[in-house]
């Protein structure tokens, strides 16, 4: 017991940092062989809105289970089969 012990311990302890210093060496080597990503912006639109208000009082809901979703949803369009739709509904009534 004594020095033996205290020699074998160190072998072992060196023996893992080895392996995880390894390990640690074959997880750089393969992030260098992912290939690198750039994104290049040319136009920024940013829409400032001035003020913002929900009429909550005008909708009719008589039993709401689960939640309601309210969003914002700035500049976004219907796709143009809906609006053919919708006009074509309106033309008919």
């Amino acid at each position: 017991m004594g020095k033996h012990d205290c020699d074998s311990s160190d072998n072992l302890l060196l023996r893992e940092i080895y392996k995880k210093l390894i390990t640690i060496e074959e997880e750089v080597e393969k992030l260098k062989s992912k290939p690198e990503y750039h994104i290049h912006v040319e136009n920024l639109n940013v829409q400032q809105l001035e003020n913002l208000v929900f009429s909550l009082d005008t909708l009719d809901i008589k039993d709401l289970s689960g939640t309601l979703n309210i969003g914002n949803n700035f500049g976004i369009k219907e796709p143009a089969e809906k609006t053919k739709n919708k006009s074509k509904k309106n033309k008919q009534k």
